[in-house]
């Protein structure tokens, strides 16, 4: 699963741009079971949820950025 945040463009009710393809292309990045997060997500994050690792990914036509996967949920 991967998670981005920004401004959101709609085209016919559908979102499009750099945010959907931001998205797409952590979750290209993924691990399995892993949840992924831009910066942004990040940065919002509520102090409960914690960030277990931090890399940098070169994402196909966005160049690098900064993964961070989410602690799994407890259980």
């Amino acid at each position: 699963m991967s998670l981005a945040a920004g401004p959101t463009l709609l085209r016919a009710g559908r979102p499009y741009g750099l945010l959907p393809a931001r998205a797409c292309r952590l979750l290209d990045n993924a691990r399995p079971d892993e949840i992924v997060i831009d910066d942004a997500v990040a940065a919002a994050l509520p102090a409960p949820l914690a960030i277990v690792e931090r890399r940098p990914v070169v994402l196909r036509g966005l160049g690098l950025h900064t993964l961070a996967v989410l602690a799994p949920p407890p259980g």
